[in-house]
């Protein structure tokens, strides 16, 4: 990959900003029996990375990573690491034969080398470590190899002696200096879902994955540490004595594999956006030996294979890298489109991961895993599974994510086997697998995690080989079954983009309280106008004596008030606009145990009135399929439009609904936009609702209630036409703008054009403030005219 092939992809430009030294093969200091890393950046990473990013790869490429392991370990500690041997997964007869199959091919290719147990002795240098190999075995894929250099050398109790161990290399390992790839791992899902909720719903998304094979192995770490990462081979059917390897590259279970590793990629992932950039005009013209697996089936198009009206992003995470293009499902120049972004993965992958034949890697793996791009994965679609979640690409109602079906029905199957075990228990461990697969799809279904308070609950001083009860009448068992269903019901009605993320500015939003004497609250419009609304309701004598005893604490009061609000809101709602799916609401509350219970989506509370409310409120998004509904914590001296009515009840003069409403307009009044206040009681069923889970009254939160089929729940309507995430994306960050021309209220009543000020960083919205945003052809634009590209 010379610079005559650079110059085809990308003639006679140099970004300013890249290195501007002389062209060197990394491989002219990194050659060498055992030396030969895989990721060697080529001309055209040099010609148009920064030059930092550029040095970098470099350095990694030539010194290879750095790898201070701590101290020189004792002779006694090495002897025990070295009788203690490989672990017991790599000592059966599948797991043996898988790694000298694996490290014959690292031998052959010069990534390691085997040595004897009287070699090592004599190469022994104060670096050296052993720790145990092992293999993981992975469900439709061959098994994983790891070296788990988190094990410690164990020493057994002899007579003399107690039982003693010694630290692992990861624990006296010095972390990686560099944190900032590894860190952006938690941001890349959510990346992904912000472009599918930004994109124009008349748009089509089509996803790229490309995968990178070999991963760690393709980078070494720097001479002279190599044996830090020894490890003893299973016995061989042929070969007399113990063997050992010394590899040279970054091994699966190092803890500073991933930060170096994803350092790595994330500059690679930097590079194919450098290189949209730059051939936005020119356009990507050079063939790629992979671009029949962009467009199988299909001509390749002829002409400049540059944009059309389109959008893109890309994300990496680890070794998978996960793009979209998106633009009109029927514009003309669709298959060019998919094959210029198709393109630049590829050419950018390969300017760092070069090919095989490039760097002299005889029978070689090519770094693009071949295996994935003949299953599909290169090829742009609208329908793609990505980071073990199946996304939808495809125009408005159809734009959804769903866990993939062998998945979900995976996580099906071992709640449905704990539930059925003969001796209605599980063992802790297999309980909190189970636990970790709910909490995974959790990302997936909304508020799906408010279930889990009773589960949670459950570890709770648990001894490692307890068990955890699933008796008929046991709170676990139940919401067990209930998720079970939801689960169900989730694969059929799939999660729709607008049900996880909410606009910049709410449809509405308002204040709520609770007192000894009732609850109240207000309900204004953000971005739908919606007629101010306050409402109240009072408080039973029992629930009021109840109260002042202590039996009803208050934040079983405000969680019943923010519940009463959230249903009433809904209602309003769907009178004015008809049923809108996706809408969104921000409250007020003073009440931060309230608060901090639903940002969490658990309750720590000994009342089980939070955690039966948290349950229904979840039951009621996945029916009703709005969006996040935020609670913020507001100082309660500065919430008075909503103390005002929950406290009203005390006033003789406040008894009647009319009295009430003159009075609160008068405290309260409105600018002239907003039009008039008026008040709306909570209907006989929602108040029976509220004060039933003030009374604890059992089975008002029966799970089992409503079900519908063999889902578990009733089949709501399908997604409306009258809320898309085009009208999302739209609406404006400030309070004054043309789609929402009314002004916005503090809680305290008074229009300020600072009310909106709290509303874009709300918690739904912050979790997406720090995520990469999609690049539209301007900011690609924008990014090669700020590096000013110059003539060679």
């Amino acid at each position: 990959m010379g610079k005559g092939y650079t110059e085809q992809i990308l003639p006679n430009v140099r970004a300013t900003d890249s290195s501007l030294h002389t062209f060197r093969d990394p491989t002219s200091t990194a050659k060498g029996k055992s030396r030969k890393s895989l990721m060697q950046p080529q001309e055209l990473a040099q010609r148009l990375l920064p030059a930092d990013d550029y040095k970098c790869l470099a350095k990694f490429a030539t010194s290879g990573t750095p790898a201070s392991c701590g101290e020189p370990w004792p002779d006694d500690v090495i002897e025990q690491a070295i009788a203690t041997g490989p672990h017991v997964s790599a000592l059966t007869d599948s797991g043996a034969a898988l790694l000298w199959e694996d490290i014959q091919y690292q031998v052959d290719a010069g990534f390691v080398r085997i040595l004897t147990e009287q070699e090592l002795r004599d190469e022994r240098s104060p670096e050296l470590k052993v720790s145990r190999v092992a293999v993981v075995p992975q469900e439709n894929r061959r098994d994983r190899i790891i070296l788990n250099l988190s094990a410690e050398v164990q020493f057994p109790r002899t007579r003399r002696r107690p039982a003693r161990t010694h630290p692992s290399v990861n624990a006296s390992t010095l972390p990686a200096d560099d944190q900032t790839a590894v860190k952006r791992l938690g941001q890349t899902g959510k990346a992904l879902l912000l472009y599918a909720f930004e994109t124009d719903p008349a748009w089509e998304i089509n996803w790229i994955k490309m995968d990178l094979s070999d991963g760690f192995w393709r980078m070494i770490v720097e001479a002279g540490k190599e044996q830090n990462f020894v490890f003893e081979m299973p016995p061989h059917p042929t070969r007399k004595g113990r063997h050992f390897v010394v590899p040279s590259a970054l091994q699966m279970g190092w803890t500073n594999s991933p930060p170096y590793f994803c350092t790595a990629t994330d500059i690679c992932r930097k590079l194919i956006l450098r290189l949209l950039a730059f051939t936005l005009h020119s356009g990507i013209n050079t063939p790629h030996p992979y671009d029949e697996y962009i467009l199988p089936g299909e001509t390749i198009p002829k002409g400049p294979i540059k944009p059309s009206l389109v959008t893109v992003a890309g994300q990496v995470f680890v070794d998978d890298f996960c793009f979209g293009i998106a633009g009109a499902p029927s514009r003309p120049h669709k298959l060019r489109d998919h094959l210029w972004l198709g393109r630049a993965c590829l050419h950018g992958a390969h300017s760092v991961f070069p090919p095989p034949e490039t760097i002299g890697h005889t029978n070689g793996k090519d770094s693009i895993s071949l295996k994935k791009a003949k299953q599909g994965d290169l090829t742009p679609n609208p329908l793609k599974e990505l980071l073990g979640v199946e996304y939808n690409g495809a125009p408005g109602r159809s734009r959804c994510i769903r866990l993939p079906a062998k998945k979900a029905a995976k996580y099906q199957a071992a709640i449905r086997l704990a539930l059925d075990s003969p001796a209605h228990r599980v063992s802790l461990r297999t309980f909190q697998k189970i636990l970790g697969k709910l909490i995974y799809a959790s990302d997936v279904i909304p508020n799906m995690h408010y279930f889990f308070t009773p589960l949670y609950a459950e570890l709770k001083g648990k001894a490692p080989t307890s068990f955890v009860g699933l008796g008929k009448k046991s709170v676990v068992r139940e919401v067990l079954e209930f998720l079970y269903s939801l689960m169900g019901h989730a694969q059929l009605i799939p999660t729709h983009i607008s049900e996880l993320i909410s606009p910049d500015l709410p449809h509405t939003y308002g204040t709520v309280d609770a007192s000894g004497m009732g609850f109240g609250g207000t309900i204004l419009p953000a971005t739908q106008y919606i007629r101010p609304t306050v409402w109240r309701l009072p408080m039973p004598p029992d629930l009021e004596q109840a109260v002042t005893n202590g039996t009803v604490t208050m934040v079983d009061c405000e969680f019943v008030a923010f519940l009463i609000h959230q249903c009433l809101a809904q209602q309003l709602a769907e009178q004015e606009w008809g049923w809108i799916a996706g809408m969104t609401s921000h409250t007020y509350s003073d009440n931060s145990p309230t608060v901090g219970i639903i940002r969490r989506g658990a309750s720590r509370a000994t009342s089980p009135t939070p955690a039966n409310i948290l349950k229904l409120l979840a039951l009621r998004q996945r029916i009703l399929r709005h969006g996040p509904q935020d609670l913020q914590h507001w100082p309660g001296e500065q919430n008075t439009m909503a103390d005002f009515p929950s406290r009203s009840f005390k006033s003789p003069a406040l008894a009647s609904d009319q009295d009430f409403l003159t009075t609160f307009t008068h405290t309260f009044p409105l600018p002239l936009q907003l039009g008039s206040w008026r008040i709306v009681r909570p209907s006989n069923a929602l108040s029976s609702v509220a004060f039933s889970l003030l009374r604890k009254i059992p089975g008002i939160c029966n799970l089992q209630a409503g079900k519908s089929g063999a889902t578990g729940l009733p089949s709501p309507p399908a997604l409306a036409n009258t809320l898309t995430s085009l009208t999302i994306r739209e609406t404006p960050t400030t309070w004054n703008a043309s789609t929402c021309s009314w002004p916005l209220l503090l809680p305290c009543g008074k229009a300020v054009s600072t009310a909106a000020s709290p509303l874009p960083v709300r918690p739904s919205r912050e979790r997406y403030a720090s995520v990469d945003r999609c690049w539209h052809l301007g900011d690609l634009q924008t990014l090669a005219d700020t590096r000013k590209a110059t003539t060679t």
